[in-house]
């Protein structure tokens, strides 16, 4: 599909363009305007093929409990451009409170990532 006046014009300044194109998981929040804080701490994992079903279905067991730490933003996988990508995106009011929060989920155990602190 073509899209008018897309990619932008860059040749002046621009030196590469990479596009990626992301579906929401399930259990990721609407997309709308908000004020989250001033930090965001974006993650992006590449997995095996075929893997990114079973990376929503473990995410999915252990993202509320998750959330009590800081606001997921955003949790999805890659569908156009680099494929098998999870990518999510974290947002916290600031460095320090990334790094209380992240003491904190650390000393519950807790991690929206099953099997990091398996039993």
């Amino acid at each position: 599909v073509k899209v008018e006046n897309y990619p932008p014009p860059m040749g002046d300044i621009g030196v590469e363009l990479e596009v990626r194109i992301f579906n929401a998981a399930p259990f990721a929040p609407k997309i709308e305007p908000r004020h989250y804080g001033g930090l965001y701490e974006i993650r992006t994992y590449t997995y095996a093929a075929g893997s990114i079903p079973h990376v929503m279905a473990a995410w999915g067991t252990q993202i509320a409990e998750r959330q009590k730490y800081s606001p997921l933003v955003f949790a999805g996988y890659s569908e156009f451009g680099v494929q098998n990508l999870w990518l999510h995106i974290w947002a916290y009011k600031d460095f320090a409170d990334r790094e209380r929060a992240s003491r904190a989920r650390g000393a519950a155990r807790i991690s929206a990532h099953p099997g990091l602190y398996a039993k």
